[in-house]
């Protein structure tokens, strides 16, 4: 029972953790395509935002 217990909080913290990690991941893209985005005109950006 507490084994089973265990597990399933280790799987839940591993599962946060990769939840987390997306996060940051897709954080981090957004702040790359913002300075991307600050080279380029305004209509491309939001042509790219939309598609």
């Amino acid at each position: 029972m507490v084994r089973n217990c265990r597990l399933k909080i280790e799987c839940w913290i591993s599962g946060y953790r990769e939840t987390a990690e997306r996060i940051i991941t897709m954080k981090l893209g957004y702040l790359e395509l913002n300075k991307i985005a600050a080279r380029w005109p305004a209509k491309a950006v939001a042509q790219f935002y939309f598609y």
